[in-house]
């Protein structure tokens, strides 16, 4: 589970790319690829930003030009079980 990449359903509606750090029944707690690598390797970085299950969904690359354009079909994604 920690360090699988997701595509995550952020606050304004767009799509983002994380990895994901912890997680428990309710809440998903991710970092950018960048973040993730700092906290791993030095024990310092930054806070991990949690997000509901329900934002959280598995990753494809399929859909990195979709992701990164900010426009995305959520009906596309599966959920993120982890």
């Amino acid at each position: 589970m920690r360090g699988e990449t997701v595509i995550i359903h952020c606050f304004r509606g767009n799509p983002a790319v994380a990895r994901v750090w912890e997680a428990d029944k309710k809440v998903v707690y991710v970092l950018t690829r960048e973040g993730f690598s700092r906290l791993q390797e030095s024990g310092e970085g930054p806070i991990p930003a949690g997000f509901l299950r329900k934002d959280v969904f598995k990753y494809r690359t399929d859909l990195d030009d979709e992701v990164a354009s900010g426009q995305i079909d959520w009906s596309k994604l599966e959920p993120w079980k982890g």
